[in-house]
């Protein structure tokens, strides 16, 4: 906000009212940027989480299933055994990307 009117100022002094706001404006829309991206990244963890869920609830569904002989008890043990594996990777890698991008996000000059 500027006390003194533009008309009263002289040409110098405009120039560095006016680049003084346009640097004001340039900040509010890199933090409302930066924010954006922030909830973006925030939401594909929430994705990854989900994910997860629904991997554990399919491992439950496997505890379920009985074989019919021995190579299918086999069979149903290993898929139970892969799926809770697979659940633990979504996690971690969900949450080391998050992090990672927030990293990144949290940086004045972003790498190219």
């Amino acid at each position: 906000t500027c006390t003194v009117p533009l008309l009263r100022m002289n040409r110098v002094q405009q120039l560095e009212t006016l680049s003084q706001q346009t640097g004001q404006m340039v900040t509010a829309m890199e933090r409302f940027n930066r924010l954006a991206t922030d909830l973006a990244n925030e939401r594909t963890l929430l994705a990854w989480i989900r994910t997860a869920m629904a991997g554990i609830r399919t491992v439950f569904v496997f505890y379920a299933i009985d074989g019919v002989n021995t190579l299918w008890d086999y069979g149903v043990s290993a898929s139970e055994i892969l799926m809770a594996v697979l659940v633990l990777v979504l996690l971690f890698t969900g949450r080391s990307r998050y992090y990672a991008i927030k990293e990144l996000i949290l940086k004045r000059e972003p790498p190219a």
